[in-house]
């Protein structure tokens, strides 16, 4: 299927056919790896051959290994469909550009057709190795098996900030949500449907897996260091996907600046309320009082300074806030597929 899904309509029509035809047919894949990658041509055929030395352990089959080729400008297509030569269940869904890291999860969700979906990086960062326990773990009655990361291959700074990010959002969120549990995951066939089935544009998966409830559990895992090239996500991207996640399951910020603004209201009646006694008092001679505010321009400059600094704050977040609306309400695609392998 090429083309862009114009609707959103579309995209869950997409969805409801590949189950349906799972259902009909009876021969879908028992399992589906959903791989989002973006230049990573140095690692797309050392993680299929570990793909499939996992999938010839567990004596599975009938599984595909589904590549989002996510805008790539390296020789990612070439290597995939070289894969795809030697291998039918490797595919590839080719976007027509870089929709990002959760674009390209939720364009993999849309296609994959197996009763249970791995999540993982194209990076190498999240160890194949792992799936056998975490698939054990799912047939215990769990419908999400999520890695939770003990420990990770990344500067001091990355590490404090990601630890960071998790509590905050735990702290935020009006969901239950893990902490140190990144996208890395085993999905039953419907979660994935529950998932696809959500009409939102800013998506933040792993936060709409938590949403969708279920029974989840998780499998504590060292992250590995990357295997070849260099980590395409930058700064701007890791903030912008925390923004997402912070933003998208609370309104804490926007009760934040409700109760910040009442209690800098109170302080300021207060304060006012005693500045007028004072000088009542003054006046009548009862008391020498010279006042709660000290005089100067020091004083007031401050005041002045922080009050704007904090509307300003204020006026940034609710300008994310509308800035989400304003994505969402325009109904764009989520992605636009270029080319599929196999071709349809």
């Amino acid at each position: 299927m090429d083309g862009s899904l114009s609707q959103p309509e579309d995209y869950r029509q997409l969805h409801r056919r590949v189950a349906s035809s799972v259902m009909v047919q009876g021969s879908g894949p028992e399992l589906s790896f959903v791989i989002p990658a973006f230049n990573e041509a140095e690692n797309l055929e050392p993680l299929s051959r570990r793909l499939e030395r996992v999938c010839a352990g567990l004596g599975i089959d009938r599984y595909e290994i589904l590549y989002v080729e996510n805008g790539s400008i390296d020789d990612s297509e070439v290597i995939l469909r070289r894969l795809h030569g030697g291998n039918q269940r490797i595919k590839m869904v080719q976007l027509s550009r870089n929709f990002g890291y959760q674009g390209g999860i939720s364009a993999g969700l849309a296609y994959v057709r197996g009763t249970w979906i791995v999540v993982m990086d194209g990076d190498q960062q999240d160890p194949p190795e792992l799936i056998p326990e975490m698939l054990a773990k799912a047939k215990q009655g769990y419908e999400v098996v999520y890695g939770i990361r003990t420990k990770r291959q990344d500067s001091l700074a990355k590490r404090i900030a990601y630890k960071a990010f998790y509590r905050l959002w735990r702290a935020t969120a009006q969901i239950a949500v893990p902490v140190d549990a990144g996208d890395f995951c085993v999905m039953h066939r419907k979660v994935v449907d529950c998932i696809n089935s959500l009409p939102e544009r800013q998506r933040f998966i792993r936060g709409l897996r938590s949403w969708s409830g279920f029974r989840q559990a998780g499998i504590e895992h060292e992250r590995q260091s990357r295997k070849g090239g260099k980590s395409k996500f930058n700064l701007a991207g890791m903030v912008g996907l925390a923004l997402d996640g912070l933003l998208s399951y609370s309104v804490a910020p926007l009760r934040f600046m409700t109760f910040s603004g009442l209690f800098v209201a109170s302080l300021s009646f207060f304060v006012g309320i005693l500045q007028a006694i004072f000088r009542i008092l003054n006046w009548l001679g009862i008391a020498t009082i010279p006042g709660i505010l000290p005089p100067g321009l020091t004083q007031i400059n401050l005041l002045v300074t922080f009050l704007l600094g904090f509307n300003i704050l204020c006026l940034g977040i609710v300008g994310e806030y509308i800035g989400r609306i304003y994505e969402e309400v325009k109904q764009r695609p989520l992605f636009v597929v270029k080319a599929q392998l196999p071709e349809e």
